[in-house]
C-alpha cells in the first residue's frame, strides 16, 4: 500500500473488531501487555469485572435510535463526548450507521473524528453505494487535506469493488502523482475482478 498506515489502520480493525463482536470500545493496550514476552509469561487472569449475564426471558437491551444519537452527537461539544456518541452508532446496523456516518461527517470539523469515522467504513459490510457517496464528497466533491484526505484514500483501497472505478478514474484525472499511481493500479486490479 502506498499510503501509510500509521494508527488509523489499527484503529479501524479495533472498530471492526468491535462491530463484530459488539464491544463498546476499544480497550486501550499497555506497552506492557503489547509485548510478545508479556503475553507469554504472564498466564490470563479471571477478570475481576463481573460478567452481566441477562436471565432468560428478560427483555433485550434497548439501544437509542440512531436519530437520538446523532442529536447527542451534535449537542455535544466535547470530543470525548463525541467520540462515545460515535462508538455506539458504530454498533448499529450499517443501514442506519453508514448514512449517519455520512451526515456526522458533513457537520464535524475536528478531524481526529473525521477520521475515525472514515476508517470504521471498512467494518460495515455492504453500503457500497453508500460509502461511494461519502468517499466522494471526502476526494472530490468537497475534498479533505492531510490525514483526513488519506483516511478517506484508506476507506477507497479498502472499498475493492468494481463500482469504485468511476471515483478512481476521477482521482487518476488529479494532479498528486503518488494518487495518479495509486488510482491506476487500483483501477486495473478492480478492472480484472469479475
Amino acid at each position: 500500500m502506498i499510503f501509510p498506515a500509521h494508527h488509523r489502520h489499527l484503529l479501524a480493525t479495533a472498530l471492526m473488531l468491535n462491530v463484530v463482536y459488539g464491544c463498546k470500545r476499544p480497550t486501550p493496550i499497555t506497552t506492557s501487555e503489547a509485548s510478545p514476552q508479556a503475553a507469554l509469561a504472564a498466564p490470563e487472569e479471571p477478570s475481576s469485572e463481573p460478567s452481566i449475564a441477562r436471565p432468560s426471558g428478560a427483555a433485550p437491551v434497548v439501544r437509542p435510535s440512531v436519530a437520538t444519537l446523532l442529536g447527542a452527537y451534535l449537542a455535544a461539544s466535547a470530543e470525548q463526548d463525541r467520540r462515545e456518541v460515535l462508538w455506539e452508532i458504530f454498533d448499529a446496523p450499517p443501514t442506519e450507521a453508514v448514512p449517519a456516518i455520512a451526515r456526522l461527517l458533513v457537520a464535524e470539523k475536528r478531524a481526529d473524528l473525521r477520521i475515525e469515522m472514515l476508517d470504521s467504513l471498512d467494518g460495515f459490510d455492504g453500503q457500497v453505494d453508500a460509502k461511494l457517496a461519502i468517499l466522494t464528497r471526502e476526494l472530490i466533491d468537497q475534498p479533505a487535506q492531510g490525514e483526513v484526505r488519506e483516511a478517506a484514500l484508506d476507506a477507497l483501497l479498502n472499498l475493492q469493488d468494481r463500482r469504485a472505478i468511476p471515483l478512481w478514474k476521477k482521482l487518476a484525472a488529479t494532479e498528486d502523482a503518488e494518487v495518479i499511481e495509486t488510482a491506476r493500479s487500483t483501477i486495473k486490479a478492480l478492472e480484472s475482478i469479475h
